[in-house]
């Protein structure tokens, strides 16, 4: 493990600079998401972390001056630039500090995606130094990321996050580490089976939150793996299904007449109507109510 300071003393660390969000106390696994305002650095030393840190900005500026791994970099700063900050480094920080979102991770999750995805190469995964990155897929994960900071609580978020830590870590891994090569472990058979169990798994439990970590332990592989070969098998991320069947649940309870639509949305697991009508209209492109209508009842009478 790499030693160093901590997620959660980093975020002592700067409690004094303007946090605007962050996933402190949600159970969200494997990431910690922070969104900062802009703010000066004064010459600012940061010590070793024991966790790697990508830093996506959100804002520009005149110049910003960072130190770290024997280099240096001085430049401006633009909207989508991202900053990778590998576990074990000291930085050093000096100019206007853009407004960012900044995603951290433990460099284990890091070896143990390579590990799954049969990475070939140094035995330990090393995370790349970087400066002012052009990637438009950080960028877009760092999007993802802000907007799910915005978002109630919800059945699939937990599987949601995880599945964009998963992709996250998959696309760091092929780009900013010194991991090369992917090897499949399945044959099409063991797909197969493995995918059917997780679906009936997931029909099972029609109202509950169920993590990424639960699905793959049913498939028998680790979630890394388990997220590349379920999108593989059905065009869709875990999380997607999910919602989708969700939504399917959802019709059918509409279309028996015996609940109102609040128990429809508390029954499949969302934590308020509006926020189910939203996601039933996203996939149906119809309210539940208007569904209900086309069935012939203005609104479901409740259960007696």
């Amino acid at each position: 493990m790499s030693s160093g300071v901590t997620v959660d003393d980093v975020r002592r660390e700067l409690k004094d600079r303007p946090l605007l969000a962050s996933n402190r106390g949600l159970p969200w696994m494997g990431v910690a998401v922070d969104e900062f305002d802009g703010y000066f650095a004064n010459d600012v030393l940061a010590p070793p972390r024991d966790h790697n840190a990508i830093t996506i900005n959100l804002g520009v500026s005149p110049l910003i001056i960072q130190h770290r791994c024997g280099r240096s970099f001085r430049s401006p700063s633009q909207i989508g630039e991202a900053s990778i900050i590998p576990a074990g480094h000291e930085s050093r920080w000096q100019g206007r500090v853009p407004a960012n979102i900044c995603l951290r991770f433990a460099p284990e999750i890091l070896r143990q995606a390579g590990y799954d995805a049969r990475a070939t190469g140094e035995p330990r995964v090393r995370m790349a130094n970087g400066f002012r990155l052009r990637d438009p897929m950080l960028a877009h994960y760092g999007t993802l990321f802000r907007h799910e900071l915005t978002r109630p609580a919800h059945p699939t978020q937990i599987l949601l996050i995880e599945s964009l830590t998963t992709t996250l870590l998959m696309h760091l891994l092929r780009g900013y580490t010194d991991a090369v090569g992917v090897d499949d472990r399945w044959t099409t058979s063991s797909h197969s089976a493995a995918i059917r169990r997780v679906l009936r798994y997931i029909d099972d439990q029609p109202n509950s939150r169920i993590a990424l970590e639960e699905l793959a332990d049913v498939a028998g592989v680790s979630r890394f793996h388990f997220c590349r070969v379920f999108k593989r098998e059905l065009g869709m991320t875990p999380a997607s299904y999910v919602e989708r069947a969700r939504i399917e649940r959802a019709k059918t309870l509409i279309r028996s007449g015996q609940w109102s639509l609040a128990e429809v949305a508390h029954e499949i697991g969302f934590s308020d109507q509006s926020h189910f009508t939203r996601r039933f209209q996203s996939h149906e492109r119809c309210t539940p109510a208007a569904y209900a209508r086309e069935y012939g009842r203005r609104s479901p009478s409740r259960r007696n």
